[in-house]
């Protein structure tokens, strides 16, 4: 932490990259960042990821960066793998903050710690080294990036030092109540996407595995914007007796899978077998390419979990995917 927080002190005029698809954790702690960077007297603005939703706009819009803004470093924020850079994005980065595990081959230097619940904790703990007083701007961006990446706190990942960083946030001025109600109420598209999600549900492996899909069909017809699914990932986890929970969406090329796990089960194995799968023990993403089917992509998704977990592969459960490949979703 000593390294890079002297490496920051050492340069000026940074840019700052949130991941594709972005984030309440990505979106908040690079905004903190930014802050951060400002009450140090740098210059620092955020790169403009064209997939930035209405929620989060209000809170990024200060720090974008002005067409043909100048830099000279480049810092990438919770993006785990090159692929996950924002749209648009082709030029070097010299620094990655992240909190996934694994090693990156796309940044000159990088800072990770794969304990940490959130991004934003990672930003916390950098901008005390670099004694960075955290306003109550700064806490309410920390707030979005903790709250969101953890459910509200209800998700695994959430830790002790999660409640305790939060609870610091509170107290430098965070308006939780005002937030949360941004953050997580549900509005009608949202609703309607999980009951799409639900009537695809399908149990495997005893009922250990839930597996669901929602369609662009699907997500057009429920009204659901990008905002409307953030976190809906840990949908079909939450199930009782379930321990690994995959939901698969479908783009405008492939379809994408997100893994929730628990009980030992492992997300980020299991995704580490599609393309650009990886990320956390218990929250992993990853893709399914080349398939339009959405019972095609069940399959796919369940032969990564078979060949993660072998003992899975149940009779049944492979009857039952044979099935639906050959029946439809």
């Amino acid at each position: 932490m000593k390294d890079i927080a002297g490496f920051i002190r050492q340069h000026d005029r940074y840019l700052l990259l949130t991941h594709r698809r972005p984030d309440g954790d990505t979106l908040g702690s690079a905004a903190a960042l930014c802050a951060g960077l400002r009450a140090l007297g740098k210059t620092a603005y955020l790169w403009r990821n064209p997939e930035i939703t209405a929620r989060y706009q209000p809170f990024t819009e200060p720090y974008l960066a002005p067409e043909g803004v100048q830099y000279d470093k480049v810092i990438s924020v919770d993006a785990a793998v090159k692929a996950l850079l924002p749209e648009g994005w082709s030029g070097a980065v010299d620094l990655r903050i992240d909190h996934h595990p694994g090693q990156s081959n796309f940044a000159a230097r990088e800072y990770t710690d794969p304990s940490a619940a959130a991004c934003g904790e990672v930003v916390y703990d950098l901008l005390q080294a670099l004694g960075v007083s955290v306003t109550a701007e700064i806490a309410a961006l920390l707030y979005i990036a903790v709250s969101t990446d953890t459910g509200g706190f209800r998700y695994s990942n959430t830790t002790a030092r999660t409640h305790r960083i939060a609870a610091g946030l509170i107290d430098a001025g965070a308006d939780t109540n005002a937030l949360n109600a941004i953050l997580f109420a549900k509005a009608k598209g949202r609703m309607a996407a999980e009951a799409a999600i639900l009537s695809n549900l399908r149990f495997d492996a005893g009922g250990l595995a839930a597996v669901a899909s929602l369609s662009l069909a699907e997500k057009e017809d429920a009204g659901a914007t990008e905002d409307d699914l953030e976190n809906i990932a840990g949908l079909v986890q939450n199930i009782e007796g379930v321990s690994i929970g995959l939901i698969l969406r479908e783009e405008a090329d492939n379809w994408r899978v997100s893994c929730r796990t628990a009980g030992g089960y492992e997300a980020n194995r299991i995704c580490q077998r599609l393309s650009d799968g990886g990320g956390h023990r218990n929250a992993a993403g990853g893709r399914i390419k080349g398939i339009h089917s959405p019972a095609e992509a069940r399959v796919m998704a369940l032969n990564a979990l078979w060949e993660t977990y072998p003992e899975l592969r149940s009779s049944e459960a492979l009857m039952s995917a044979e099935s639906e490949r050959a029946g439809g979703f």
